[in-house]
């Protein structure tokens, strides 16, 4: 999906242009879709962020110690 304001993403992270321009695509249509699609632009943004910079996840997932201790 083309977008207008996130194009300069897209040589290193085409996924992360796409969720831009759905979001953009659904900001005045569908307020929900938008949501859901800028959340997942921001998940997978701090992702390379985090593989860019070789950091470290210090927080982890409740859901996940949750099911650990079953």
């Amino acid at each position: 999906m083309k977008s207008i304001n996130f194009e300069f993403v897209r040589p290193s992270h085409r996924e992360v242009a796409d969720l831009g321009g759905f979001a953009e695509r659904y900001a005045a249509t569908d307020p929900t879709s938008c949501l859901v699609k800028l959340r997942t632009f921001a998940e997978s943004m701090v992702k390379a962020l985090f593989a860019h910079h070789s950091l470290q996840q210090l927080m982890s997932d409740p859901s996940r110690k949750k099911r650990d201790d079953q």
